[in-house]
């Protein structure tokens, strides 16, 4: 998933230009939030996906990551003006509700992964440092977006930072 977001679809937004933050929150809890917005329209209102979720084909790996948990929130924003709801794996609990959000754009999206699918003992990101967000075919890594990504699990760690930066 933070592979696709510096390599997101281009209807979203150039390679390499997202700002990305994600936070490991538990074991099967985390959260990914960008500076792009696509399911909002030109009027600020929502264009429905995946079963009428704010999530649609261009947010697919985050509608897989969806598919696995049994609770997912997603909320995107324009300049103030926004929208959240709530998922059970990728079926909406709700029609997407009006929000108040921050200035700016943005899309975040948190997920509790289902220990039905993933396992109880399953960890996420066990070495942060270690991940290799571009891949063996993206050759120009260059443009101002960034991935930020926060695991405070453990602070007592040193084998594992409490933050890491790609670029």
């Amino acid at each position: 998933m933070l592979s696709h977001a510096l390599h997101p679809a281009t209807r979203v937004a150039p390679a390499h230009v997202p700002r990305v933050e994600a936070e490991v929150q538990g074991d099967l809890k985390f959260w990914v939030a960008d500076d792009q917005v696509d399911a909002l329209g030109e009027q600020d209102w929502p264009h429905l996906g995946y079963y009428g979720s704010l999530l649609g084909p261009n947010r697919w790996a985050s509608a897989a990551a969806a598919v696995l948990s049994s609770r997912t929130v997603v909320e995107a924003w324009r300049d103030g003006h926004g929208f959240r709801q709530e998922l059970a794996g990728i079926r909406p609990m709700e029609e997407p509700q009006e929000t108040d959000s921050p200035t700016g754009t943005g899309t975040r999206v948190a997920f509790e992964l289902d220990p039905t699918y993933i396992g109880a003992a399953t960890e996420l990101a066990a070495d942060l440092g270690s991940l290799d967000l571009h891949g063996p075919h993206c050759c120009d890594t260059r443009g101002p977006g960034r991935v930020v990504v926060r695991d405070p699990r453990d602070p007592r760690d040193p084998s594992n930072p409490a933050e890491v930066r790609y670029r």
